[in-house]
């Protein structure tokens, strides 16, 4: 029962010399006994989810996308005009439909079964939750990009789809590259972007850092480089 706690026992050659500590020592270990301990591997085991599950986030997000390529092979946004509403109005909202339909069932998976496999308190649900409203943000203007560059409405789909799975390769989500120019190439993917972030919110407590203004800039640069590519494009149509 800790009895001997803190006993040294100094042998040489003519004699041995018993030192006894015990007083500091059991409370030194009463401090190791209340501290609380995270499995190192638990600890990091979210980010790593979330790399993983990025993989489709951005191909579901061109999927979302099949009502505004079947709207533009119907001609609708013209008809739309007719009755008052802008261009950037239209853009807009499709983002917000697209942003919505997959920050639902995005977050909500993630929040459960983060709860079910690594236990997350109140707090971590609450910044999981703001991790997938911006996340889902950057991706929906990211698809909502590809489908008005491209301009085949056949082939629009498809070509956002080989795209996402891409940026999920050269990201180097399933491994890392050791040659330097992918490596780079890598990093400014979307995905390894957010998920930097991402790791950064968990081990150093941080979101508002380098990888988040990196995210928002990118939204704001996407979402007007979308807006001038539409408008370019009904010009020449």
């Amino acid at each position: 029962m800790r009895c001997y706690i803190g006993t040294v026992i100094i042998k040489s050659d003519t004699s041995s010399v018993i030192s006894y500590n015990g007083a500091n020592t059991e409370q030194m270990l009463e401090m190791i006994l209340k501290r609380e301990y995270v499995n190192q591997e638990a600890d990091k085991s979210f980010p790593k989810a979330f790399y993983l599950n990025l993989c489709i986030l951005l191909i579901q997000a061109v999927l979302n996308m099949k009502l505004f390529v079947s709207d533009r092979q119907n001609d609708i946004m013209n008809r739309l005009q007719i009755m008052g509403l802008q261009k950037s109005q239209y853009l807009i909202s499709y983002l917000f439909f697209n942003w919505a339909a997959l920050f639902i069932p995005y977050s909500i998976s993630n929040i459960i079964c983060n709860i079910i496999f690594f236990g997350s308190t109140m707090i971590e649900n609450i910044k999981i939750l703001f991790i997938c409203f911006i996340v889902t943000g950057l991706f929906a203007s990211i698809a909502q990009l590809i489908c008005s560059s491209v301009k085949d409405n056949a082939s629009v789909i498809m070509v956002g789809n080989i795209i996402a799975c891409f940026t999920t390769l050269l990201s180097g989500m399933f491994g890392s590259w050791n040659n330097r120019i992918l490596k780079a190439v890598g990093n400014c993917m979307p995905q390894s972007i957010s998920y930097r972030w991402v790791d950064k919110i968990f081990h150093q407590g941080s979101i508002i850092n380098s990888s988040f203004l990196l995210i928002i800039t990118l939204f704001i640069v996407i979402l007007c480089s979308t807006l001038l590519i539409y408008n370019k494009t009904s010009k020449i149509d």
